[in-house]
């Protein structure tokens, strides 16, 4: 179930974000040439990051680096990966490319919403009390859609800052939930890339304050 749910989050989040760039009178033929791109570059860069986060077991065990059918993605890989892949395409065709991150950014928290729940069927239960971690994540971001969809309408250009600092927020508390954190001696790589999330929020909406 983990394939086909990934697949179907990529769907919904994809429709979605079509119907999105109509309000903003884009061309919506070009999500789905991008999606090639998003979707090639996130999984390496998903898959990327799970593997060096857990170097010990695939040095060991080399050829299920490519089994990710089994799971282990993560999402910060394919965000990074994601991003410069979808700015090389855009900047390629001449677009708009603060734009379209906008639009991606609304619907970047229901995909992960949904996708999230292949952790489930995996297994794979990280965290600490009554409620797994896949879980509280995947509400959390569901609820960060809501908040960015109905944002979308009035202002739209906060869109990849409020996504930014909110998932930023997000992840950051959720990280002293999780078991299995990813670490560098004591410091926790999914913190220190949040807390670069929520900076580069706020200086993306200190800048859109300003211009206004």
């Amino acid at each position: 179930m983990y394939g086909p749910l990934i697949a179907l989050a990529i769907l919904i989040a994809t429709l979605t974000a079509e119907q999105l760039a109509r309000i903003k009178k884009l061309n919506t033929e070009l999500i789905w040439q991008a999606l090639i791109w998003v979707i090639v570059a996130g999984v390496v860069g998903a898959r990327l990051y799970h593997v060096v986060d857990y170097w010990d077991y695939y040095i060991q065990n080399p050829l299920q680096i490519v089994q990710i059918h089994k799971g282990g993605l993560g999402i910060f890989g394919a965000f990074i990966a994601g991003s410069i892949a979808l700015i090389i395409f855009l900047k390629i065709k001449t677009q708009d490319v603060l734009d379209w991150l906008n639009v991606f950014a609304v619907v970047l928290p229901l995909g992960q919403a949904i996708g999230r729940w292949g952790n489930y069927f995996n297994k794979e239960l990280y965290g600490r009390g009554p409620i797994p971690f896949f879980a509280a994540e995947s509400f959390l971001n569901l609820i960060l859609f809501c908040v960015l969809f109905v944002n979308f309408r009035k202002q739209s250009e906060k869109s990849l800052a409020l996504y930014l600092i909110g998932y930023g927020i997000i992840r950051f508390l959720l990280e002293f939930w999780r078991q299995d954190s990813w670490r560098i001696d004591s410091i926790n790589i999914a913190q220190i890339i949040s807390t670069a999330f929520l900076i580069t929020g706020n200086a993306l909406l200190f800048l859109f304050n300003r211009r206004v």
